[in-house]
């Protein structure tokens, strides 16, 4: 074979390659969107989560429907039968077997981080939180008494108390120069525990932990499945 001829094989050799790989590249995106128009109806998330189909070539992935490993982030989504929001959920699922029309996806593993940011904190408990130190937050909360607003500040400790977000550890800063009424108003914020167990994509709470950006919630889940 002459050189033109092996330049002009090596050439449309690479032209194919590329097509290849725009073809799987444009598959793959094509993939996660209707993968996430499933799981954001299959979960009732206020809007259609980022999906990110991992490996690669994609194509030989669709031909058999079987995906080592899919990442799921979603925004701004509620914890049923709660006040709270959480402020991101990013969920990694493996093993996983997917329809090819993508309305169903079933995965063995799935393991997640779900963020409760501070200003989605502060509007469910009625009151300012922020970030203290070690693991604990600082929550202030103002009352009127007779016409006068007065201002008191706490430290406590977020938990996971059975499933739900509770809080231990507290301190009153000034107890004694505050009224009873302030002291009772900061009592109420933190004697409570608010449930977890809404959080969508069938994962369950296994523990929390605080740091500046807010509580981080890890959660997992086995043989999850969704369907549009």
């Amino acid at each position: 074979m002459s050189t033109r001829a092996w330049r002009n094989l090596a050439i449309t050799l690479v032209v194919l390659l590329a097509l290849l790989v725009a073809a799987d590249r444009v598959g793959v995106v094509v993939a996660e969107r209707v993968a996430g128009n499933t799981i954001k109806s299959s979960q009732d998330l206020p809007t259609r989560p980022d999906v990110d189909v991992a490996g690669f070539p994609f194509l030989t992935q669709f031909a058999t429907g079987k995906y080592d490993k899919v990442t799921v982030t979603a925004h701004n989504v509620p914890i049923a039968r709660t006040k709270l929001i959480l402020s991101r959920v990013r969920v990694v699922l493996r093993k996983l077997t997917l329809s090819r029309d993508f309305s169903s996806v079933f995965a063995k593993t799935a393991t997640a981080t779900a963020l409760i940011g501070f200003d989605n904190l502060s509007q469910a408990l009625g009151a300012t939180v922020g970030y203290d130190s070690s693991g604990r937050v600082k929550i202030t909360k103002s009352i009127t008494i007779a016409g006068t607003s007065v201002t008191g500040t706490l430290r406590t400790r977020p938990q996971l108390v059975d499933g739900a977000l509770g809080f231990a550890d507290t301190t009153v800063n000034n107890a004694g120069a505050l009224g009873q009424a302030v002291i009772d108003a900061l009592d109420n914020v933190v004697h409570l525990t608010i449930p977890l167990g809404g959080i969508p994509f069938k994962i369950r709470v296994q523990s929390l932990r605080v740091d500046a950006t807010g509580v981080v919630i890890a959660l997992i889940g086995h043989d999850v499945s969704y369907t549009n």
